[in-house]
């Protein structure tokens, strides 16, 4: 798969909770992805699966939090701009750490 544009696949698109994607189709190769969920701005593109119907994501994508929303699932917004400032998302700030 091809990345463009990016620091990394996570930079580019992330999984959402029904095991679907979200991403920015100018940052990867989307002739493998068709199923791909367009995220309005690439910050949107980053998301972290918190539960079931749960995300957590940078308040700097309001129009991707809203379309999530709009979709029934349960949107945290955090502001991370000086993160982002250096590149950062909110999947850098994440740990996976798994259940009983």
């Amino acid at each position: 798969m091809d990345v463009r544009g990016c620091l990394h696949l996570k930079s580019a698109m992330t999984a959402l909770p029904d095991g679907g994607l979200i991403g920015v189709p100018e940052m990867v190769d989307t002739a493998v992805l068709p199923c791909l969920r367009v995220a309005p701005e690439p910050e949107g593109a980053h998301v972290v699966v918190l539960g079931p119907d749960h995300v957590l994501m940078a308040a700097s994508a309001p129009r991707t939090a809203a379309r999530l929303a709009a979709d029934g699932l349960r949107v945290t917004s955090v502001d991370i701009s000086e993160f982002e400032a250096l590149d950062g998302c909110v999947t850098c700030l994440s740990v996976l750490v798994p259940g009983p």
